[in-house]
């Protein structure tokens, strides 16, 4: 993986994005030609600060049948930390997905997701964190993500679409409310609300968030339409 990998996933969020976007999609190039913060972090590769706000209504599955639109079930969900302390981490690697991603795919009995999920909302807090999480998620095989990216397995209209919403790199990230937000992005798509944004046949998504300092937490929702 390098540093052009990282660019093309600002590119395909901030075009995901579209009109909902915080700014216009930029090009590989100039990306690269950004500042840089702390490599492989550079001014465009870091998802602006926002304002937001997330509601959901959660039911039994009783209730859920009952209503008029049609309800989205929560098949799966996870939560894990990984050590506080950043010299005890694995690096390179999303341990705290991993273990949070494992939680939930058990209860939703889901053993191949790269098969079985359709799409996934994930943490691009950073553009590198996206494809870290794509391969904690198991969205591709170990040390195969660069593999996946180049073939456009991630993009819209991809095997396996990875923020087709654009993220947080593409509106921008909500501390403390962009995890929920990925839930809504999700619900969205497996109704068919997803306007521009639509995945044709999404049925069954993943939805996930992050925070790396100081905690290292991650959580892990399964939704589907039944």
């Amino acid at each position: 993986m390098n540093e052009e990998h990282l660019a093309r996933v600002i590119v395909k969020n901030t075009r995901n994005a579209g009109s909902h976007g915080q700014s216009a999609a930029p090009d590989v190039a100039s990306v690269l030609r950004s500042d840089i913060i702390s490599w492989p972090i550079r001014s465009l590769s870091r998802a602006r600060d926002s304002d937001a706000a997330c509601a959901v209504i959660l039911a039994s599955d009783k209730k859920a049948r009952t209503l008029d639109r049609e309800p989205v079930f929560v098949k799966g969900i996870g939560w894990s930390s990984d050590d506080g302390h950043l010299g005890r981490r694995e690096q390179g690697t999303a341990r705290e997905t991993v273990w949070a991603a494992r939680q939930a795919y058990e209860m939703a009995g889901i053993r191949k997701p790269d098969r079985e999920i359709d799409f996934a909302e994930v943490s691009d807090w950073y553009a590198h964190r996206e494809l870290m999480h794509c391969e904690a998620l198991g969205l591709c095989g170990p040390y195969d993500v660069a593999s996946c990216q180049d073939r456009g397995v991630f993009e819209r209209d991809g095997a396996l679409p990875v923020n087709a919403s654009g993220g947080l790199l593409g509106k921008g990230n909500s501390v403390c409310t962009s995890g929920l937000i990925r839930v809504a992005e999700a619900v969205q798509q497996v109704r068919g609300q997803a306007a521009e944004c639509q995945i044709p046949g999404a049925e069954v998504g993943v939805a996930h968030s992050w925070g790396g300092v100081t905690e290292a937490a991650a959580g892990v929702t399964v939704l589907g339409r039944w």
